[in-house]
């Protein structure tokens, strides 16, 4: 969905993961012509396969590595019933030429932290992250604000900006390496 603001933005070297086939497949149709890099893979701290849990009634956009908690509260028509295994990889492993990005979007359902702590060579190079996040446990042992804040700062980033979501815990925040 991101694809059009990234290019008005003359982001030029694009890598797009997407972990579920189905979602894959969609991003696949819409973007394999536009020469973006698509890879089939979850990402976290560590390689290897993880259970993923699925929803439909959001069109998948609430599908996570982390079993839902409050999430099941705040939108009680959005149920988990079905879940895929999935390959999950490091961005450190994954990413061979980590200075040829500077801009990292995460919407990753909570699992942000994990995704950060499998990438200190490629926060190297990042200059500016936009990321979701949560001030509570909308799924289990998520990562909350403040860890993300803290983990963030050992690589020079500052969050500038934060807009929470009207009906729940979670947001977007924009963080700057200073």
């Amino acid at each position: 969905e991101e694809y059009e603001h990234y290019k008005k933005c003359e982001i030029t070297n694009m890598m797009f993961f997407e972990p579920t086939l189905d979602s894959y497949q969609e991003m696949y149709g819409r973007l394999s012509d536009k020469g973006v890099s698509l890879i089939n893979k979850a990402v976290g701290n560590e390689n290897r396969n993880i259970k993923l849990y699925k929803e439909t009634r959001n069109r998948g956009q609430s599908n996570s590595l982390l079993k839902p908690k409050r999430h099941l509260v705040d939108y009680p028509k959005i149920t988990f019933d079905d879940s895929e295994d999935v390959e999950m990889v490091r961005l450190d492993d994954f990413v061979k030429e980590p200075n040829n990005y500077n801009f990292l979007n995460m919407d990753v359902q909570g699992y942000e932290l994990e995704v950060l702590k499998g990438a200190p060579k490629l926060l190297n190079g990042i200059d500016v992250i936009l990321t979701e996040v949560n001030g509570d446990e909308l799924y289990e042992n998520c990562a909350l604000i403040g860890d993300l804040d803290d983990h963030l700062a050992q690589f020079n980033f500052e969050r500038v900006e934060t807009q929470w979501a009207k009906r729940s815990c979670w947001g977007d925040a924009l963080y700057i390496k200073q």
